[in-house]
C-alpha cells in the first residue's frame, strides 16, 4: 500500500483546482458545465467540522485522490442524504488502498459526527464500496447515465478495519 496522509482540503487550496480538473474530466465535461462552476462548487467544502467537506490524500505533497460528503450529490433523487461523492483516485494509484483509506476515513467522519447513514452514486458498484458496509439501493441517472444508488448505515457497518 502506497503510503498515503489525508488532509482537508480546506487545509490545502491550493489543490482546488486539481481536484475540479479530476472532476471535470471524469464526470462533467460531457454535461456542458465550466470548469470554473466546479471550483465554485469546491469552496463550499472547505470546511474541516461539518458538512460539506472534502479530504484529499497525499503522497509526500501530491494530491493522488478525493473523497467528499455533501449534503445533496443526487438533486431530485428523494434520497435525504448526506451523501458521499467526489471519490476519485488518480489511475496510476488505483488497487493500491488508498481508496479504501479515503473511504474509511471519511466513513469514520459521518461516524463521529452522529450520521446514521449516508448515500451515493455510482456507474459501477465495487466491491470495495460492498467491503464497507455499502448496500444497493436502486438504479438512477444522473443525466442521461444510469447509475446505481447506494446506502450505508453506520450501526451496520464495521470500520474496524486497520488502514496505513
Amino acid at each position: 500500500m502506497v503510503r498515503v496522509r489525508i488532509a482537508f482540503l480546506a487545509d490545502h487550496p491550493e489543490l482546488k483546482p486539481i481536484l475540479a480538473q479530476w472532476f471535470y474530466d471524469e464526470w462533467v465535461s460531457t454535461e456542458g458545465i465550466p470548469l470554473d462552476t466546479l471550483q465554485n462548487q469546491l469552496d463550499e467544502n472547505m470546511n474541516a467540522d461539518r458538512i460539506p467537506v472534502t479530504w484529499v490524500a497525499l503522497h509526500g505533497n501530491t494530491p493522488i485522490g478525493s473523497v467528499s460528503i455533501d449534503l445533496d450529490d443526487l438533486p431530485g433523487s428523494g434520497y435525504p442524504g448526506p451523501w458521499l461523492a467526489s471519490f476519485y483516485i488518480i489511475p496510476s494509484q488505483r488497487g493500491q488502498g488508498v481508496g479504501r483509506a479515503l473511504l474509511t476515513h471519511a466513513l469514520r467522519f459521518a461516524r463521529d459526527c452522529g450520521l446514521d447513514d449516508l448515500y451515493l452514486w455510482t456507474k459501477q458498484p465495487s466491491e470495495l464500496y460492498r467491503s464497507l458496509g455499502w448496500k444497493t439501493l436502486a438504479p438512477g441517472y444522473v443525466g442521461t447515465t444510469a447509475v446505481t444508488v447506494m446506502y450505508w448505515n453506520a450501526a451496520l457497518a464495521d470500520l474496524n478495519t486497520e488502514v496505513s
